[in-house]
């Protein structure tokens, strides 16, 4: 297995000139994260694929980008017969950073770690699913990403097991071709857990990935 740092990294992959706003985004990541666990036992990450969008929305504000989420738009589509036509929908996020403008379809995914090939093949479906509805959005002639968002979930016994199972799931991440990869998994965010039904379960960190769909 490959050396991965553990608590943060980042793939650039082939988008290069998104380069800085990851690692803008890496760096919101952690010290939301970090910051909210020590001051309200919460992470940003335990929430849905909306308010993970969010984050990435405002690390593309703070590198001097622009970035548009949730609007309606017209989408590729198949009738019974298999006849492409168009359909009202929305696209997830459209935004641009010096000179390059891209459109984006989102997934969330919470993969359980102690299976690693079922949380493995979770974040693949995750992804093939963000592929797919990216290849609806018109041809706009920008780049169309594909984007999930991974909050891994390990029962609280298992904690000790941890570092370990994220690295295993990064490992099989990061040979998935052509992506960018961020990723964080704040100290302070190590043993926290959600109130309600997973209440059992610890949320790490996250793990973020990107893919041009189109």
């Amino acid at each position: 297995m490959e050396n991965i740092a553990y608590r943060r990294g980042i793939r650039i992959g082939r988008l290069r000139s998104l380069e800085p706003v990851l690692k803008e985004y890496q760096r919101v990541i952690v010290s939301l994260g970090s910051r909210w666990a020590v001051e309200s036992e919460d992470v940003p990450w335990w929430y849905n694929e909306r308010a993970s969008l969010s984050i990435l929305a405002g690390a593309i504000w703070r590198a001097h980008g622009w970035a548009f989420e949730e609007f309606s738009t017209l989408k590729s589509s198949r009738d019974a017969a298999q006849v492409r036509g168009e359909s009202s929908g929305r696209c997830d996020i459209n935004f641009a950073f010096r000179g390059h403008e891209y459109a984006g379809e989102a997934k969330q995914c919470w993969p359980k770690l102690q299976d690693g090939k079922r949380a493995f093949g979770e974040v693949k479906l995750s992804l093939q699913a963000a592929l797919k509805d990216g290849q609806r959005i018109p041809p706009w002639g920008i780049p169309i990403l594909a984007i999930v968002f991974v909050s891994p979930r390990i029962p609280r016994g298992d904690v000790r097991h941890t570092e370990r199972a994220v690295l295993s799931l990064l490992h099989h991440i990061l040979k998935i071709p052509n992506t960018s990869v961020v990723w964080a998994f704040p100290r302070a965010a190590q043993a926290l857990t959600p109130s309600g039904r997973n209440s059992e379960l610890v949320y790490p960190g996250t793990i973020t990935i990107l893919k041009r769909a189109a």
